[in-house]
């Protein structure tokens, strides 16, 4: 597929930055995950905020890339 020469740069931005959202929301998972682990015994309220701020950190994650 041939992008007209403007939309060349913004294709590109746009897959790097894919490509790094993919290990860093990977990192953000794993350290998730052993949060959780840690927290197993804790309630569910803060579980689910724990949750919740990795969602947030995703979601936040392309922007700063």
């Amino acid at each position: 597929m041939n992008l007209p020469v403007s939309l060349a740069p913004l294709a590109t931005a746009v897959g790097w930055t894919l490509l790094h959202f993919v290990w860093q929301a990977a990192l953000v998972g794993l350290a998730t995950a052993f949060v959780l682990s840690a927290l197993r015994r804790r309630s569910a309220e803060v579980r689910y905020v724990v949750c919740c701020a990795a969602l947030a950190v995703m979601i936040a994650l392309p922007i700063v890339t």
